[in-house]
């Protein structure tokens, strides 16, 4: 829940009343302040407080531009007349307005007719989805690899969905919508974005073409499925520094949720789909400089647990200070098996001193170890 005042007594209140059941940020009613909040992540309520209508009008003019569901603004006033009310109603983000004081029942009962509404709304675009969903399982037969990434997406979803404050159901609609798009685009150019290769440069810009018509034109592919969904789905190619199409000026934490969530899987899927361990995946996923929004991505590596941990080979002449080991690592002495490292261990200077000094004596130095590799971020500007 997103509560915005520019009394903080007043927030503080009203997050105190909510705080069991929802996650509340506070934000004051100063439009670039709110609309850093929202564009950091979606929210299924938001109140707005303030003591007469001219106050809030301007806020609620950038609330109905921004990313947040319809029916979902609850508006707190201390006066308001009809004109006020005729007003308030004409934005799509309101849903109910209440006048100060009011009493907390009164509150937590508008608050849930807010959470019904979002609930009715949520479920008829469900059963629209289901259509996408059942169109686009059908069309498997004709492209395996499409099924296959949409299926490991599923997948990813599922995992990381513990550990996001979001509808992670409605993103993987958006997927199903995004990949029942790519079936408008002609034949070879699917192949290229699905086979990961990308040899044609105009597969995504025809992609992305083919979404904005359907935005410009306010249709959709399938009956009432709302422009929104296509606007986050617009943005799954672009780069969180603002590279890519579409050909603008969004970027950072201004290109939609979900869009930046999908980015990060799709291309991992791209990645396993070249034969790469979940490990090697991460490992040039987090060396991509300004590919990916890091917090998103780092809680993508979290949900995958010891798969996401990156090994390689080394030999053991090459081991450094602070390299983990990934295996136990043995030498022959006397004829006798000693073991040196075990797997786990944190190499210290003097482990690398006893090595070095009796590699000859106790190593094959010419087999190579596994370790464990720290996964960074930065180091490919433009891959």
């Amino acid at each position: 829940m997103l509560i915005i005042s520019n009394n903080r007594t007043v927030a503080n209140a009203l997050s105190d009343l909510v705080k069991s059941k929802f996650t509340v940020t506070l934000s004051n009613a100063d439009p670039g302040e709110v609309e850093s909040c929202l564009r950091q992540r979606p929210y299924s309520v938001v109140i707005v407080e303030g003591s007469e209508f001219d106050d809030v009008d301007n806020l609620l003019k950038s609330l109905d531009c921004f990313d947040i569901p319809r029916k979902s603004v609850l508006i707190l006033l201390a006066k308001f007349d009809d004109q006020n009310l005729k007003e308030c109603f004409s934005y799509s983000c309101v849903s109910n307005i209440l006048t100060k004081p009011c009493s907390k029942k009164n509150i937590l009962e508008a608050i849930d007719s807010v959470i019904d509404e979002n609930v009715r709304l949520e479920e008829e675009k469900k059963i629209n989805f289901r259509v996408v969903h059942a169109v686009l399982e059908a069309y498997s037969t004709k492209n395996v690899l499409m099924y296959r990434c949409y299926t490991k997406v599923g997948e990813c979803l599922s995992k990381i969905k513990p550990y996001l404050d979001c509808n992670v159901d409605y993103i993987y609609d958006l997927f199903a919508l995004y990949l029942i798009t790519v079936t408008s685009i002609d034949d070879d150019l699917v192949d290229d974005l699905m086979s990961v290769e990308h040899r044609h440069k105009k597969t995504v810009a025809t992609l992305v073409g083919q979404i904005e018509k359907i935005i410009d034109n306010d249709s959709a592919l399938l009956s009432n499925i709302d422009s929104s969904s296509f606007k986050k789905i617009l943005y799954i190619n672009k780069r969180y520094n603002g590279k890519g199409y579409p050909k603008d000026d969004v970027k950072g934490a201004s290109i939609p949720y979900a869009s930046r969530l999908l980015r990060i899987l799709f291309d991992y899927y791209c990645l396993t789909e070249k034969g790469k361990s979940t490990g090697e995946c991460l490992f040039i996923m987090k060396s991509r400089t300004g590919w990916y929004d890091e917090e998103l991505l780092d809680t993508f590596i979290k949900s995958l647990g010891d798969a996401a941990i990156f090994k390689r080979e080394i030999y053991p002449l090459g081991l450094q200070k602070g390299m983990v080991m990934a295996q136990d690592l043995y030498g022959n002495m006397n004829g006798k098996k000693v073991l040196i490292a075990k797997i786990g261990q944190v190499l210290s200077d003097s482990n690398l001193d006893y090595i070095h000094r009796h590699a000859k004596d106790i190593l094959d130095i010419t087999e190579p170890v596994l370790i464990e590799e720290k996964i960074a971020s930065g180091g490919i500007e433009n891959a």
